[in-house]
């Protein structure tokens, strides 16, 4: 009676384990193909790739603002937009200096623990920030210099940082 009891509740934590890695394989598979953004060519042409299962939003400024382009992407649909949200990926095109904002990084690296690299991207080289990029947001961030603008993409949760790794720096381009 005690083995029949063993049995059965090994029974129902193998089909447990086995439902969820199924659902984790049909959850992956459903993300591709990839939905793929990009950029009017006097913005460089940013090809961006990311999950079919999120949504995005986009503003373009063609004015003289200092943020040419300002996308957000997330998973089923975009929360509404404000500093608080964390948003699955983010990307920008400034009018920054590329070398004032890799010195903010450095500076920041040396007090807080930002783990910096290098990454390439379209044969341009940038760099690869991961860590507490702002107070309350972790995760990694790539910046590459285009033109007379600043390219920056990134992720503010570690949540989606296999995706981020994996889909979207896998399917991200440009020309310089």
């Amino acid at each position: 009676n005690n083995f029949d009891q063993k049995v059965s509740a090994e029974v129902q934590d193998q089909s447990k384990l086995i439902a969820d890695q199924k659902q984790a394989e049909f959850d992956e598979k459903e993300k591709a193909p990839y939905t793929f953004w990009t950029s009017p060519t006097q913005f460089g042409s940013i090809k961006v790739g990311f999950p079919k299962t999120w949504s995005y939003y986009l503003a373009l400024n063609q004015d003289n603002a200092s943020s040419n382009v300002n996308l957000y992407a997330h998973p089923d649909y975009v929360p509404e937009i404000s500093n608080d949200q964390k948003y699955a990926l983010r990307l920008t095109l400034t009018d920054d200096d590329y070398n004032k904002i890799l010195d903010g990084y450095r500076n920041k690296s040396a007090k807080e623990g930002l783990k910096i690299g290098t990454i390439q991207v379209s044969n341009i080289s940038g760099i690869k920030v991961q860590g507490l990029l702002t107070k309350n947001i972790s995760g990694t961030l790539v910046v590459f210099p285009i033109r007379d603008k600043v390219l920056t993409v990134w992720t503010e949760s570690n949540d989606f940082e296999p995706d981020f790794e994996n889909i979207v720096l896998k399917n991200l381009s440009f020309i310089p």
